[in-house]
This record gives structure tokens, C-alpha cells and sequence, in this order.
């Protein structure tokens, strides 16, 4: 899976997307296959509503989007920000939540059975980040802060400009 989701549970896991993808047992034995929808409607139908310029033909606000996009960016920008380091670092960072610790300590051992190697990749630990809803920016008088504020936006080509007001 390139992009997508492993869920893992006791009596295996299911590797997919929105492309589809398949449940596995334990021993990684193909159990079903679960056909997807590609993801590929929303795409066009906001570029439909863009060219017919008809906000009522949008299957969904165009402000869902903006939050289902704004939240992908601001777990980037995290991670951008973040720096490396070991397991218990990363631990934690996590505040010492045992199911989180417990959820860490499996990925780790999916990642090492497929032959990752810490030394050489280590994990990366997000950087902290307080988010302001209201004026979509990063809190804080920090570095870090002034760092992941200056990755919310960039200079743009023309005449592909975004405003900064609409």
C-alpha cells in the first residue's frame, strides 16, 4: 500500500484505501478483498462546480474540504517541524499514555519485520504545535511556532495568486 491505511487487530489486518484493498490473517494469507471507489468523484465535481461556478452542485460545502485538507497540512507541518529520534523519545513526547506507548511498540514491530532499520530511520517525532482555529495559525512565540507559521503559506506564480482575503 503507497498511501492508505494497515489496521491491524488480533486476527490480522486489512491494507487499503480508497482504491480498495484486502484483510490478511496472522500468517498474511489474503482472507477478502474489499473493492473501493478510487476517491476520484470529488475531485472533478469540485472542478465542475469551479467551471459552472454553482456552489449548489458541490456533493458537500467546499468549507469540508478546506478543514479535511487543513487538518492533512497542519499533521505535515508537524512533522516537517519534528525532529528525529528513538522509540522512548518518541514515547515521550506522547506524555507516557500506555495506549499509546502500546501502539507505538507495534508499529515498531510491524516496521521491523519489514526489515526497518532504526539506526538508519530513525522515527520522527512531530513537533508540539498549538493551532488557533479562528485565525488559522500557529500559537506561540517560539521558533518552532514561527517556523510552522511561515509553511501555512508561499509565494505564488501568476497569475495563480491566492489572496489572503476573499
Amino acid at each position: 500500500t503507497r498511501v492508505g491505511v494497515i489496521i491491524s487487530c488480533e486476527g490480522g489486518y486489512f491494507a487499503g484505501g480508497r482504491g480498495g484493498g484486502w484483510v490478511y490473517d496472522n500468517d498474511g494469507k489474503k482472507v477478502k478483498q474489499f473493492p473501493g471507489d478510487g476517491g476520484g468523484g470529488h475531485h472533478q465535481n469540485f472542478a465542475e462546480a469551479v467551471r459552472n461556478r454553482k456552489t449548489s452542485h458541490l456533493h458537500a460545502p467546499a468549507i469540508n474540504g478546506h478543514l479535511s485538507a487543513g487538518l492533512m497540512h497542519i499533521a505535515n507541518i508537524s512533522y516537517l517541524a519534528g525532529a528525529q529520534g528513538c522509540t522512548n523519545k518518541l514515547q515521550q513526547s506522547m506524555g507516557g499514555d500506555p495506549n499509546v506507548a502500546e501502539a507505538i511498540d507495534r508499529y515498531g514491530e510491524q516496521l521491523a519485520k519489514w526489515n526497518i532499520d532504526f539506526k538508519k530511520e530513525p522515527w520522527t517525532i512531530g513537533a508540539s504545535l498549538n493551532f488557533d482555529a479562528e485565525t488559522e495559525t500557529f500559537n506561540g512565540s517560539d521558533p518552532m511556532t514561527f517556523a510552522a507559521n511561515a509553511m501555512l503559506s508561499r509565494a505564488y506564480r501568476k497569475p495563480w495568486i491566492v489572496p489572503d482575503q476573499v
